[in-house]
C-alpha cells in the first residue's frame, strides 16, 4: 500500500510538472469567456442557456484534457524504459498499476472540482457540489479505461481514439437505445434486427454516461436534489474495479 501511495502521489506530481493544471486553466477560462459572450448574446433564458453550454463544454474538455494526460504519460513512461525499470525492482505489478490508477484518479477528481467551481456563480453551491460529484465518477472511468487501452496498446493516438470513442459511445447510448425502442414500436420486426441485438447487448457492458452530470442538476436544483448520487457513485467505483482487473490480467500475462 505504502508503494501504491508512492506511485499515486509521482503521478500528480507529474501532471503538476506537465502543466495539466494550468492548461486545464485555460480551458476553464475558455468556458467563462464563452459563458459571458453567451450572457450578452441570448435574449431569454440566458442563465440557463449559459449553464446548459457551459457544463457540455466543460464536461467534454475534461475528459480530452485527462484521456491525452493519461496516453500521453503511460506512453512516455514506456519508451522512456521507465516502466521496464520499475517492473523489474521487487515491486508487484498491481502496485505500479494501481498507484498510477489512483493518481490519475486523484487529478481527475481536483479537474472536476475546478470545473463545478466556475458553475457557482449561475448555479446553487448544493447543485455545483452534486454535479462535481458526478463529473468526478465519469472522469473515473474515462481515466480507468484510458489507462487499460494505454497499457495495452502502447501507442498514445491510439489509446486516446478509443478513450474517445468509448466516452461518446457511452454518452449516446440512451439517445441510441431510445431510437432503437421506438423503432420497434413502429415496426417489430425491427426489434429483432442485430442492430438492436447489439446496442442492447452493449448497454449491458457500457456505464450509462449520459446519466452523469447533466445540465439540468444546476438549472433546476430541484432535480439535482432527487437524483441518487449514490448509485452513480458505487456504480462508477465498480466499472472501475472491472477495468482495473482488466489492467491488470492484461498486464501480468505480458512480457515486460
Amino acid at each position: 500500500m505504502n508503494a501504491v501511495f508512492l506511485i499515486a502521489r509521482e503521478t500528480l506530481f507529474e501532471a503538476y510538472r506537465d502543466r495539466i493544471f494550468w492548461l486545464f486553466a485555460v480551458v476553464l477560462l475558455i468556458g467563462v469567456g464563452l459563458s459571458l459572450f453567451l450572457s450578452e448574446a441570448t435574449i431569454t433564458e440566458t442563465v440557463e442557456t449559459q449553464i446548459a453550454l457551459s457544463s457540455a463544454y466543460l464536461r467534454l474538455a475534461t475528459v480530452l484534457v485527462m484521456g491525452v494526460f493519461v496516453s500521453v504519460s503511460i506512453a512516455r513512461e514506456a519508451n522512456d524504459g521507465l516502466l521496464q525499470m520499475l517492473l523489474a525492482l521487487p515491486l508487484p505489478r498491481a502496485a505500479w498499476y494501481l498507484g498510477r490508477l489512483g493518481g490519475f484518479v486523484g487529478v481527475g477528481t481536483l479537474v472536476a472540482i475546478a470545473a463545478a467551481g466556475t458553475m457557482l456563480p449561475w448555479a446553487p453551491a448544493s447543485a455545483a457540489a452534486r454535479w462535481a460529484l458526478a463529473l468526478a465518477c465519469e472522469l473515473w472511468v474515462v481515466v480507468a479505461f484510458a489507462l487499460l487501452v494505454s497499457v495495452s496498446l502502447a501507442r498514445p493516438t491510439a489509446a486516446l481514439a478509443l478513450t474517445i470513442g468509448f466516452y461518446l459511445l457511452a454518452r449516446a447510448m440512451g439517445a441510441l437505445l431510445l431510437i432503437s425502442d421506438n423503432a420497434r414500436a413502429y415496426d417489430p420486426a425491427a426489434g429483432e434486427s442485430i442492430v438492436n441485438g447489439v446496442l442492447h447487448g452493449l448497454s449491458h457492458l457500457l456505464p450509462r454516461l449520459d446519466q452523469y452530470a447533466r445540465a439540468e442538476w444546476l438549472i433546476y436544483p430541484d432535480v439535482a436534489q432527487g437524483q441518487p448520487l449514490s448509485i452513480i457513485a458505487v456504480g462508477s467505483l465498480l466499472y472501475l474495479a472491472l477495468l482495473a482487473a482488466a489492467g491488470l490480467f492484461d498486464l501480468y500475462r505480458r512480457n515486460l
